[in-house]
């Protein structure tokens, strides 16, 4: 299959706001040739357009072009911060109050308006520290949500909940946090369209 053409790496841009004003975003290539241009050359590229392909040479429509960087093993991630967080002899003071046999509850609450996202991250997490555990979203992915909204919940054995929801947590918030900034850039992109 032929190669696909892509997009060539990012540069330094500056987007025209109106006849007096711009702004000016720089921000570093992973381009390894990278040479910063003079101001005064930077210009909006030009929308590229693709190659004609013949019908057998394009690949089947996907809804999420393939990452142009190697995937992470996420068990492995997930793995990896488990192990940080609780250690190789697990959460020792979790260990020491809850007996086994305690079964518990816990609910997931946006401490702020955003974005949600990581949910089937989260779900891997629970099911890799203990695949008994039933969690249930009341959201997905993508949509925003209000402060003190409960989006989610999660029932089992206390110990094993208590080890997954930092690490569910740290990469939820992470997530969020990212998908929330996004949907702010994008907003903002939309309004600098309108003044152009």
């Amino acid at each position: 299959m032929p190669a696909i053409p892509t997009a060539p790496a990012p540069c330094p841009v500056r987007f025209l706001l109106a006849r007096r004003h711009s702004l000016h975003i720089s921000y570093p290539s992973p381009c390894s040739n990278h040479q910063r241009l003079p101001p005064r050359l930077l210009r909006l590229p030009a929308r590229p357009r693709a190659a004609p392909m013949s019908a057998e040479a394009r690949a089947p429509a996907s809804p999420v072009a393939p990452p142009a960087h190697p995937t992470y093993d996420l068990r492995a991630v997930i793995a990896l911060a488990l192990a940080e967080d609780a250690g190789d002899r697990g959460d020792v003071s979790c260990l020491a109050t809850i007996p086994s046999d305690v079964e518990a509850e816990a609910t997931f609450i946006a401490k702020a308006d955003g974005v949600i996202a990581g949910i089937s991250l989260a779900d891997m997490i629970f099911n890799q520290v203990d695949p008994s555990l039933k969690v249930e979203w009341f959201e997905s992915d993508g949509n925003f949500v209000h402060k003190g909204l409960q989006f989610g919940r999660v029932y089992g054995c206390a110990r094993s909940i208590i080890v997954a929801e930092r690490v569910v947590l740290n990469f939820m918030q992470r997530m969020s946090g990212i998908a929330t900034l996004t949907k702010v850039i994008s907003a903002l992109i939309y309004m600098i369209k309108l003044l152009l």
